[in-house]
């Protein structure tokens, strides 16, 4: 089925291999109705087979059509298949992104339950006990790789809250094992012998790992009266009972995909909110202001009302810097989109990076201004930084508590300004994301209440974002 010709085609594959963001954006304003054929040679972004042509979809009506529909608009083709991986590794990564119909709709809702934050369990504890042993080990004063610390932090507070109080080469080795196919599924050419060789025998470890977690947690519930106090201990203890019955496999795979989702895009978020903060001094030191005058102090659970300013970073920043920068889905069948006829197995491309610069949504779109999310609630998928419809993130209020936790405690204790004027330039490798390591300094913040104004950020990670003038620190 070819493609209707009244569809506007803005097509220039090396140009959209080689800055994607930008060429969505110019691709944005040749849309009609919302779409426009980026390519009539194949995938793009998913390795389909049989894929003819790939659409990009702008503007929330066309967001909403796709993002609600998932039996239409289905995933791309997984790891697992494309490497053509063992059962077990398949199984491994088969979270609620790999499952359709009502499997996913009922695991969708007990997950979300799973996860849940309220007064009861807000995952406080679990949180400030990642944060001691990141800051026992964090080289203040000196010149550290940013990424590189916000995922080790990261790590330790997703050990906590997923695994409970576990060993982190758990942790380790499911981030390792992420890593790994997440490098294998970027090149062209499938993996050697070797590659494919070690990347089972990681998850092969990975699997026994959570398994020997899981009957650990298991008898620890069985010897004790108190409620799980992990996201894998919720699980456990909801295998064997309710509507729905989850098997270990399952069990063992949900919670991989709980981990990687608590972890790799938070601490690409933090890692975003801090750069950004390192040029704007007085912007940190209101924020220290702040967070110095929430009466109950620094918890798990922190509420927005007693922290808008830093909420609104945190939204700023998603915004102008989601790490779900580009969100591909493949057409099942053939599909109305817009009065058109779309192909099975089209490609289709949806970019919450460029659905946040909409200037009729966010006036001044490349402005980092979070005065602007005071009173402000955008239009129904408009914002969409945890994705929205029937795949949302479930995790979303779990990953705010943390983001907004961990971000609390960095800027109390902390200034983190760039250790010297750099240019970075940023990539997308399933997230967006600075392409080298931005270097900086976590210091004490300065007697005088003043706040150091530390290197300036260039280059293409610059270019990205505007900020409205000198800010001077005072």
């Amino acid at each position: 089925m070819s493609l209707c010709a009244s569809i506007p085609r803005h097509i220039d594959l090396d140009a959209l291999r080689a800055d994607p963001l930008a060429h969505l954006q110019s691709a944005r304003l040749a849309a009609a109705n919302g779409l426009v054929v980026v390519s009539e040679s194949g995938p793009v972004f998913s390795r389909a087979r049989d894929c003819a042509a790939t659409i990009a979809v702008f503007g929330p009506k066309g967001a909403q059509q796709v993002l609600t529909d998932p039996e239409l608009f289905g995933t791309s083709v997984s790891v697992g298949e494309l490497f053509a991986l063992p059962p077990t590794l398949k199984r491994l990564n088969v979270g609620l992104f790999s499952m359709r119909g009502e499997q996913h709709k009922s695991h969708q809702q007990l997950l979300r339950a799973v996860a849940a934050v309220d007064q009861d369990h807000d995952f406080g504890a679990a949180i400030a006990r990642g944060w001691e042993r990141f800051v026992a080990q964090l080289p203040a004063e000196r010149d550290v790789a940013l990424l590189a610390e916000m995922h080790r932090l990261t790590l330790h507070v997703s050990e906590q809250v997923v695994f409970g109080d576990a060993d982190v080469a758990l942790g380790t080795l499911a981030q390792s094992y992420f890593d790994y196919r997440r490098l294998l599924s970027g090149r062209h050419a499938p993996p050697g012998t070797a590659a494919r060789r070690e990347l089972i025998a990681m998850g092969g470890q990975l699997d026994r790992m959570l398994r020997k977690r899981l009957a650990t947690l298991r008898q620890e519930h069985a010897a004790s009266d108190a409620p799980p106090a992990s996201l894998l201990g919720r699980l456990a203890t909801l295998a064997s009972g309710g509507d729905v019955r989850l098997t270990d496999d399952q069990v063992i795979a949900h919670a991989n995909m709980l981990f990687l989702s608590a972890s790799e895009p938070i601490a690409v978020t933090l890692t975003w909110v801090l750069l950004l903060l390192s040029q704007q001094p007085g912007l940190r030191l209101a924020l220290r202001r702040e967070l110095a005058a929430v009466p109950h102090g620094v918890g798990g659970r922190s509420d927005e009302a007693d922290c808008p300013l830093l909420r609104a970073v945190i939204q700023e920043t998603l915004r102008l810097l989601p790490p779900n920068a580009i969100m591909v889905r493949l057409t099942t069948r053939s599909a109305a989109l817009f009065d058109h006829t779309l192909p099975p197995q089209c490609e289709i491309i949806l970019s919450p990076y460029v659905a946040h610069r909409d200037p009729q949504e966010f006036p001044e779109p490349n402005l980092f201004n979070p005065q602007r999310w005071a009173g402000f609630r955008p239009s129904a998928y408009s914002y969409f930084p945890f994705s929205m419809g029937a795949r949302h993130c479930i995790g979303r209020p779990l990953a705010n508590v943390v983001l907004l936790s961990l971000l609390a405690r960095i800027l109390s204790h902390y200034d983190v300004t760039l250790a010297r004027d750099q240019a970075l330039d940023w990539k997308i490798n399933i997230t967006l994301m600075p392409a080298a390591e931005p270097v900086v300094r976590f210091v004490a913040p300065n007697a005088n209440r003043t706040a150091p104004t530390g290197g300036r950020l260039g280059g293409p990670v610059a270019a990205l974002v505007r900020f409205a003038a000198p800010d001077p620190g005072v």
